[in-house]
């Protein structure tokens, strides 16, 4: 070996350490390894024997990529200061490789080691067994996996309630529909009974055969309208608000299937619809929904309190700034006590006995107003009536969930 070589070579002066500082080393509880230009282990602190299960004269020697999963490729420059620098793992996250083969998680951090001249002779590496911290990052990845799954599972369950307080309301429509396909059907059936004994005695005419057809048929496309609403309110509408609709539309859906119901129960209806009312940007079929809850509990509340004279009345009407519409539904009911005021419109919160209300038609009625970029609030005194008031905007930059 020549003389220029041996200068290369560290001495025992530039790697070793002396007992002070092996002491100081070893208690740093992270694994330090010293290496030599070409990767080669010098020297390492017991943490390094500790964590990898090899004894330190089974490291001494040993090339330092042989203990990780990415350090070889560190090794490659020709140069020993190149080598030096190209072995940085520039706080790398590595798996080093234990003496039976298990892999531990770390973090490698680095330095280059000069001797006292100032000249690099090798690499420190200073290695943080991150083992404990890698099980709580998998364990909080798993988590918020796992509630990732309950948010979408928790989404859904609240679509299908959405969707099934929706057919709760199709439900109580039931006795009115019944009730508005009665009056066609009972109309179809005297004409055809008529048209009947015309033909047992031949004596019908013409003119007058074709008039009770078209009887008939018109009692057949009133009866295919009520059917047909029926269809649109109960489907799932969900999507993008994208119909420009007078407000007055959706309460008009509602008394064409609940009008007569509400009449049959001793209660007075009161339309007063705006003529000219400015349209506005939404899902009808969703207002509808909002309206027939309104109502629904008006009449709810005037039936239960058995009111004198109970009437509902549904009133549109441009609001003073000109930049929205309402609707207000009222009742001269027993009203509603100013604490219970402050719950109404949270979910699941009802007045109604244990199995005959879900507490949800008004958080939801809330819920679809507020998508539609307005508001729902409530006015109310005990003893004289409560109003509910609807405001939607007729600005569309101004609506949420609108799309162009």
């Amino acid at each position: 070996m020549n003389m220029s070589q041996n200068a290369n070579k560290p001495t025992a002066e530039d790697l070793g350490a002396n007992d002070l500082h092996k002491n100081i080393v070893d208690s740093l509880g992270d694994m330090l390894l010293v290496l030599d230009l070409d990767g080669t282990i010098r020297n390492v602190n017991r943490w390094v024997i500790e964590k990898l299960n090899f004894t330190e004269e089974e490291l001494v020697g040993k090339k330092a990529y042989e203990l990780g999963e990415k350090t070889e490729a560190r090794f490659k420059a020709a140069d020993p200061v190149d080598r030096a620098f190209a072995m940085l793992p520039e706080n790398d996250q590595e798996n080093f490789r234990t003496k039976d083969g298990a892999t531990i998680p770390v973090l490698v951090s680095h330095s280059v080691y000069r001797n006292n001249s100032g000249k690099i002779v090798g690499v420190v590496w200073l290695v943080r067994d991150i083992s404990e911290l890698k099980a709580a990052h998998d364990e909080l990845d798993a988590k918020i996996r796992e509630l990732e799954i309950q948010n979408i599972k928790i989404k859904e369950a609240a679509a299908q309630m959405v969707q099934m307080d929706k057919l709760s309301a199709v439900g109580e429509l039931t006795a009115g529909v019944a009730h508005e396909l009665n009056q066609p059907l009972n109309g179809i059936k005297l004409i055809s009974q008529g048209l009947m004994r015309d033909l047992e005695k031949k004596r019908f005419q013409e003119a007058a055969l074709n008039e009770e057809l078209v009887g008939i048929i018109k009692q057949v496309d009133k009866m295919a309208q009520i059917i047909n609403h029926m269809r649109v309110f109960s489907r799932k509408s969900d999507g993008p608000i994208t119909e420009w609709m007078s407000l007055n539309e959706p309460i008009e859906g509602v008394f064409k299937l609940f009008g007569r119901q509400i009449e049959s129960h001793g209660i007075e209806v009161s339309l007063e619809l705006h003529p000219e009312l400015p349209k506005v940007r939404g899902d009808a079929i969703r207002i509808e929904q909002v309206m027939l809850n309104l109502v629904g509990n008006a009449r709810n509340a005037l039936e239960t309190s058995k009111t004198p004279g109970a009437k509902i009345s549904i009133k549109t009407l441009p609001s003073a700034d000109g930049k929205h519409v309402e609707a207000w539904v009222a009742d001269n009911g027993p009203g509603i006590p100013e604490e219970i005021q402050e719950k109404i419109f949270q979910a699941f919160f009802t007045t109604k006995e244990a199995g005959k209300g879900t507490g949800l038609g008004l958080s939801i009625s809330k819920k679809i107003i507020e998508e539609h970029g307005g508001k729902i609030t409530v006015e109310s005194k005990l003893g004289e009536g409560t109003t509910f008031k609807v405001v939607l905007p007729m600005d569309e930059k101004s609506m949420k969930g609108s799309q162009s």
